[in-house]
């Protein structure tokens, strides 16, 4: 790897030696002849100048550690004492990795090639696993069952919703992704247990479990509530038909069919409705029979809504739930 700190010396910051005056001042030769003699010129070790072409790297006493420079073709790394250790520099070609004395351990930098891992010491090392973070999705319950069973629901045997009435709902409960099992007794007696499903969670995904049907015949139907909501004064609706034996249903709303012959376990798409009141009417497809008519029903703007129908058009008229899925 290349440092940012390596030194970029222009002309004048290299000039370490008499000033240009002091220099070119002599013009008798025979100082320079006296100097060359006495051997004066290796008393003192040499800083780098300019030469001809480019920056030049002097030769340094052996006592001395030389610093990396600028040669006539590019960086060069210049050879340290045996007791010291090596810092990565330039070579003639790309970045080099110096060898390391055993009882260090080395950093990755950069080869001739690329990049190089060094080995590490056998003992001492300590590797921490990445460990992905956990994901998460969401799941309510809502009781829709046609006997009106008050009932308890347990996940993996611990206990999310007691005393869950018909036509009441829970919370959201936040679970992991993945493949949970969902009990449902009778509120208060886990020696009645009702139902039992393993249902696979995905992470970032929220569900409505309704439980539905009556006693020997009891389901639960598992529907996504991730509704893209719509701003300004558009609320977003979905009908699902969860009435045990009860027949097709035409749905009408504002007098206008929005679904024909919906039939048990459906679940339609969600449609764009306006904000305020609508009248929403149910009648037996073919026959126009009426089985449900409610005048005054209220969506709000920016909202997502599923619309439960239940019943089973006998002991237990049709009726309807309406669940928010805004979460």
């Amino acid at each position: 790897m290349k440092s940012d700190n390596v030194n970029e010396f222009s002309v004048d910051t290299r000039r370490t030696g008499p000033s240009e005056d002091n220099r070119y001042q002599t013009s008798d030769v025979s100082e320079f002849k006296d100097i060359i003699e006495n051997g004066d010129v290796y008393r003192d070790a040499a800083s780098p100048g300019l030469g001809p072409v480019g920056g030049v790297t002097p030769t340094l006493p052996p006592d001395d550690v030389a610093s990396p420079e600028l040669g006539p073709v590019g960086g060069v790394t210049p050879t340290l004492p045996s007791d010291d250790v090596a810092s990565p520099g330039l070579g003639p070609v790309g970045g080099v990795t110096p060898t390391l004395p055993p009882n260090d351990v080395a950093s990755p930098g950069l080869g001739p090639v690329g990049g190089v891992t060094p080995t590490l010491p056998s003992g001492g090392v300590t590797v921490i696993p990445i460990i992905p973070s956990a994901r998460y999705g969401y799941l309510r319950f809502f009781n829709g069952n046609v006997n009106g069973e008050t009932i308890d629901i347990y996940i993996h045997n611990k206990l999310y919703a007691r005393n869950l009435y018909f036509r009441e709902s829970t919370d959201y409960f936040q679970l992991p992704a993945g493949s949970h099992k969902i009990t449902v007794y009778r509120a208060g007696n886990r020696n009645v247990k009702l139902y039992e499903q393993d249902f696979r969670i995905n992470a970032n995904t929220r569900y409505t479990g309704a439980f539905s049907g009556e006693v020997g015949d009891y389901s639960m139907v598992f529907t996504i509530t991730n509704c893209k909501k719509k701003t300004g004064n558009i609320a977003r609706v979905r009908f699902i038909n969860i009435a045990k034996n009860s027949p097709y249903f035409d749905v009408y709303l504002d007098k206008t069919v929005i679904i024909r012959e919906f039939y048990y376990n459906e679940v339609s798409r969600y449609i764009d409705v306006r904000n305020g009141y609508h009248s929403l009417i149910l009648t037996q497809s073919q026959t126009m029979r009426v089985l449900l008519e409610e005048p005054q029903v209220y969506f709000e703007g920016g909202r997502c809504y599923s619309v439960y129908i239940l019943g089973n058009n006998s002991s237990v008229p049709v009726q309807i739930s309406i669940l928010e899925d805004s979460f």
